[in-house]
C-alpha cells in the first residue's frame, strides 16, 4: 500500500467505527510505513492516534513514549515515566528515571512539575548521603527526614536538610 492508499484505509476504517479494522489498519501502517510516514499519518487522524496510544500503553511502553514525544506530548511521557517508578528499584535507577521526567516536564513547559522533580531528585540524593548515619532514611519524604535526622539527634544534618529545601525557621521550630 502507498500512502495514499493508507490513508485511504485508515479513513474508511474510523468512518465504519470497526475498532478492530482500525487495529488492523494501524497494524498494517506500522509494518509498512517508515516511521516517520507511520508517525505523519498518524497525527492527521485523531481518532487513530488515540487507539494507537491505547494499544502501545497495553502492549508496549516504550512505543508510547515515542508516540508521546513525536506529537510533543512531553507532560503525558512524563506521566508514564512516573507510572514506571517502582519501589523495588534502586534508588539510582529512580534518580536517573525522575532526571528523564524532569527533562519531559521542561520540554513542556511544566515549570513547576519540573521544579518538583527536581526537589525531588535532589532530597533523594540527600537521603543517599544520610544513609550511612541513618539507615531507614530512603524514601521518606521532606518532612520525615527532617523529624527522623531530629529524633535521631542528627540536629545539625536536619539543619542543613531545611536551609537547603528552604524552610523556614518557623515551621522546622514549630
Amino acid at each position: 500500500m502507498r500512502m495514499s492508499r493508507f490513508t485511504n484505509a485508515i479513513e474508511k476504517a474510523i468512518e465504519s467505527g470497526d475498532m478492530d479494522l482500525v487495529h488492523t489498519v494501524i497494524v498494517t501502517m506500522e509494518s509498512k510505513q517508515t516511521p516517520r510516514d507511520f508517525i505523519n499519518t498518524l497525527k492527521d487522524y485523531p481518532v487513530a492516534s488515540a487507539w494507537y496510544a491505547k494499544w502501545c500503553s497495553l502492549t508496549d511502553n516504550q512505543k508510547l513514549h515515542d508516540h508521546f514525544y513525536t506529537q510533543d506530548n512531553f507532560e503525558a511521557s512524563a506521566l508514564l515515566s512516573i507510572k514506571e517508578l517502582d519501589n523495588s528499584m534502586m534508588l539510582d535507577a529512580k534518580i536517573k528515571l525522575l532526571e528523564s521526567i524532569n527533562r519531559h516536564f521542561t520540554d513542556g513547559s511544566k515549570e513547576f512539575e519540573s521544579r518538583q522533580t527536581k526537589e525531588q531528585i535532589a532530597l533523594m540524593r540527600r537521603q543517599m548521603a544520610l544513609q550511612v548515619k541513618v539507615s531507614d532514611i530512603i524514601g521518606l519524604n521532606l518532612n520525615e527526614t527532617i523529624s527522623l535526622l531530629t529524633q535521631r539527634a542528627l540536629l545539625a544534618d536536619a539543619d542543613n536538610v531545611r536551609k537547603e529545601f528552604k524552610i523556614s525557621d518557623k515551621k522546622f521550630g514549630g
